[in-house]
């Protein structure tokens, strides 16, 4: 649990209970009703819109870090190396039996919060690339998306050239000779950027599976 008490000490019973007559490995608190300001709830929204787009999965924004885990969960997390952390995000990837209950949420106890605005925006980034490349073929969408667009309006002034007889001015070729080959290179960048994401898969060094139970 986070240390504001925005999660209160009285609401762990009902973690524990969920886990217990659930069987669940891990149950997360879900606040029903935030207590933070509009700006934090607009953040948190967009994050995790933005966070849910980028890797593909649906995260619930309700949950936060305020949960109850078994031994084998955090021994499991434990095995994580990275320096990129996001505890919720990384026990949903564990795969373990995950459960979830209402808890009442309050507002912060005292003091404000240390996270302005850069370190939040740094936090969200760090999350989102810390757990998925789709960025990196989004730029070689981007890429194969100008050059397509600027090869066919080339073709089109080619044309007007060819039966209508309108001259091509000197500006308009070089602009689209700059912007066709900025396309080239942003989408053989983004090639190149493929290949990285595949050692950034393979430098994480996540365990290709984990072991729930052993039996004897």
């Amino acid at each position: 649990m986070d240390c504001d008490l925005q999660d209160s000490p009285e609401e762990i019973p009902k973690l524990w209970l969920t886990a217990k007559d659930g069987n669940y490995d891990a149950v997360f608190g879900r606040r029903a009703e935030r207590k933070d300001s509009w700006s934090k709830r607009l953040s948190s929204r967009v994050f995790y819109a933005v966070y849910n787009y980028m890797t593909d999965s649906k995260f619930d924004r309700s949950v936060a870090n305020f949960s109850i885990c078994n031994r084998r969960v955090i021994d499991a997390l434990l095995r994580m190396k990275e320096q990129s952390r996001m505890f919720p995000l990384f026990v949903q990837w564990l795969g373990f039996n995950i459960g979830f209950c209402d808890v009442a949420h309050a507002p912060r106890y005292e003091g404000k919060t240390s996270y302005t605005l850069s370190k939040l925006l740094r936090l969200a980034s760090r999350s989102i690339l810390a757990q998925s490349n789709k960025p990196l073929t989004m730029v070689v969408g981007l890429g194969a998306a100008i050059s397509a667009m600027f090869f066919l309006l080339s073709l089109y002034q080619f044309a007007r050239w060819a039966i209508v007889g309108v001259p091509v001015s000197g500006w308009t070729t070089i602009v689209l000779s700059i912007w066709l080959l900025g396309g080239i290179v942003l989408m053989t960048l983004g090639l190149v950027g493929i290949y990285i994401g595949r050692i950034f898969d393979e430098v994480k060094a996540r365990p290709i599976y984990v072991v729930a139970k052993k039996t004897r």
